[in-house]
C-alpha cells in the first residue's frame, strides 16, 4: 500500500511549525502518511515534545540549507510519494489527499504544486516560466498580475517551468532519479533547479490551482533580511551558471552590479551592516 511522506524543514520558526502540524492534524488526512520534521535550527524542547506527542519523526540536523534538509528527510522517508511543505504554511481539509491523489495518478509528471495565498487571502505567486534576464528586469510584477487574473478565471491545471518549493508533491522514484535537491543552493532557487532538471528528463511540472494553502511568506528569513538577499543572489547566479547561456549570465551580472552599486550609493553611511552586505554582494557578483 502506498504511503505519503510529508517532509518539513524548520529553521527557528517554532510557532509556525507547530501551527502547521496542528493544521495537518485537523485536516482529516485519509491516506496512509508519515510526517518527518528536519530541524535545521536551534534545538527546541517544545518542538521535540510536540513531535513525540504526535508520534512524528524529528531529525536534528546540522544546517545544510533548505534543499539539504529536505534531502535528509527523503533519505529517511518510508513513503512512495513525497510532499514538501514549508514550515510556515497552513493546510486545510482535503489538501493533502487531493494533491497526493493527483500526483499518484499522473504520468510523466514530476512535481505538482498548489495555489498559494497570504494569510489575508491575497494571491501569492508560486509558479512561472524559466528564470531569465528579461523576466528579472521587466516581468516580475506583470507575471504576478497575469497569474492572479488566471486564477480568478479558471482552476484548470497548467504545465509550468517551475513551482515554488513552498509546497509540492512528487514520487520518490522520480525525486531519486533527479538525485534530489542540489545542495549547492543554500536557500532559494533549489525549487527552480530541480524543476528544470525534471523538464530536461522529459517530465512535466503541474500547477494545480484547485488545491491551495496559506503561506506566511519568509517568516524565518525576514529575521535576517541581509543574509537572505545575499543567499538569494548567490543562488540566482548559480542557477544561471548551470542553465543559462553566456550572454544571459553576463547580462545578469551587469544588471545586479548596477542595482547593488546604486543601493550602496543610496544607503546612509551610518547603516554599516547594510553597506557591508551590499559590498560583499558586489564582490561575489564580480568574482562569479
Amino acid at each position: 500500500m502506498s504511503i505519503l511522506s510529508i517532509i518539513i524543514v524548520n529553521y527557528n520558526a517554532e510557532d509556525d511549525l507547530i501551527n502547521l502540524l496542528i493544521s495537518l492534524k485537523n485536516s482529516e488526512i485519509k491516506i496512509n502518511f508519515e510526517i518527518i520534521v528536519v530541524n535545521n535550527g536551534e534545538y527546541s524542547p517544545n518542538i521535540n515534545e510536540y513531535c513525540q506527542e504526535l508520534d512524528l519523526k524529528l531529525i536534528e540536523n546540522e544546517n545544510k540549507g533548505f534543499g539539504g534538509g529536505n534531502n535528509i528527510g527523503v533519505a529517511q522517508a518510508k513513503g512512495d510519494y513525497l510532499l514538501f511543505l514549508n514550515c510556515d504554511t497552513i493546510v486545510s481539509k482535503g489538501f493533502v489527499d487531493n494533491i497526493y491523489d493527483f500526483t499518484r495518478k499522473s504520468k510523466k509528471v514530476a512535481f505538482v504544486g498548489p495555489a498559494v495565498f497570504y494569510p489575508d487571502g491575497s494571491f501569492q505567486d508560486s509558479y512561472g516560466k524559466e528564470p531569465n534576464i528579461m523576466g528579472e528586469i521587466l516581468s516580475k510584477y506583470i507575471s504576478k498580475f497575469v497569474h492572479k487574473l488566471r486564477y480568478k478565471i479558471t482552476r484548470k491545471n497548467k504545465v509550468v517551468d517551475w513551482l515554488s518549493g513552498v509546497a509540492f508533491c512528487c514520487s520518490k522514484e522520480i525525486f531519486n532519479e533527479l538525485e534530489g535537491f542540489d545542495e549547492n543552493y543554500f536557500i532559494y532557487y533549489e525549487d527552480c533547479d530541480i524543476c528544470k532538471r525534471a523538464i530536461l528528463k522529459g517530465y512535466d511540472n503541474i500547477y494545480m490551482p484547485s488545491v491551495s494553502l496559506i503561506h506566511i511568506k519568509g517568516n524565518s528569513c525576514s529575521k535576517r533580511p541581509l543574509f537572505s538577499i545575499i543567499e538569494s543572489k548567490k543562488s540566482q547566479l548559480l542557477y544561471y551558471k548551470k542553465f543559462a547561456n553566456n550572454f544571459s549570465m553576463a547580462m545578469l551580472k551587469e544588471y545586479l552590479l548596477i542595482k547593488f552599486y546604486l543601493k550602496l550609493f543610496l544607503t546612509k553611511k551610518n547603516k554599516i551592516k547594510e553597506r557591508e552586505a551590499f559590498q560583499k554582494l558586489i564582490k561575489i557578483i564580480k568574482e562569479y
